[in-house]
């Protein structure tokens, strides 16, 4: 079966392993194998390409946002900065769905903030 391959290499088209995952959250209600704390590498493994990234600045090079479709994906600042945040809001700006590393807590800051955000 097509989807038990997310994991096995890269996708074969720039944000398949993507829909396959989202499917997969949408059905079970679960994110494996996609976990809090993976490291961007993984994150790409699983997923693919982003369609669009954000959260960069001068001294942050590398984005902190990845995003496919309606889906944010926050990664801690840092070359090996872990996932910290899925998130995604309504056309209202409501957020319908919020998973941070941290259970039952708030994040210890507000999402990361940049390129993302100008165009909601």
């Amino acid at each position: 079966m097509r989807d038990q391959a997310i994991g096995e290499g890269y996708p074969d088209t720039p944000g398949e392993g993507f829909e396959r995952w989202w499917r997969r959250v949408l059905s079970t209600g679960r994110i494996a194998p996609l976990r809090l704390g993976a490291p961007r590498a993984e994150v790409h493994r699983l997923l693919g390409e982003p369609g669009d990234t954000g959260g960069t600045s001068r001294r942050q090079r590398l984005p902190l946002i990845w995003r496919y479709g309606e889906v944010e994906f926050h990664f801690e600042p840092g070359g090996d900065g872990g996932l910290w945040l899925i998130y995604r809001e309504s056309v209202d700006g409501e957020p319908v769905l919020s998973l941070a590393a941290r259970c039952g807590t708030l994040p210890a800051r507000e999402p990361a903030r940049g390129r993302l955000d100008e165009r909601s």
